[in-house]
């Protein structure tokens, strides 16, 4: 199995782990949606990073519900998904009804795009 890897933006600020071909990015829930778009959002960088690393998936795991949230990344690149910049840089907003809420015994540790 592989170790995780944590995933830093280029001023090295860390923003998520890698585990496997998931991305897992923790943070309260509050603070991630995208009230405007009722969406969840990734720097459109970040995404393309990912993608070029091999990620298919990405876990937001809510830090005040511990709720887990799962999409798979290609649907950041999707017609569903939406380019925005509030200011922050472009972002990639995938909208609420595409995550699918999960427990953590469905999410494989590799990932299930690994298996």
């Amino acid at each position: 199995m592989s170790k995780p890897c944590v995933f830093r933006m280029s001023d090295g600020r860390p923003v998520g782990r890698i585990v496997g071909r998931t991305f897992v990015r923790r943070a309260p829930f509050s603070r991630a949606i995208v009230r405007r778009l009722n969406a969840l959002a990734l720097h459109a960088d970040l995404a393309r990073a990912l993608q070029a690393r091999g990620v298919v998936e990405v876990v937001f795991e809510d830090t005040e519900s511990n709720r887990r949230l799962v999409a798979p990344l290609s649907e950041f690149f999707g017609e569903r998904a939406v380019l925005f910049n509030f200011g922050l840089g472009d972002q990639l907003a995938l909208p609420m009804r595409l995550w699918r809420e999960v427990s953590p015994v469905e999410l494989s540790p590799l990932g299930r795009g690994a298996r």
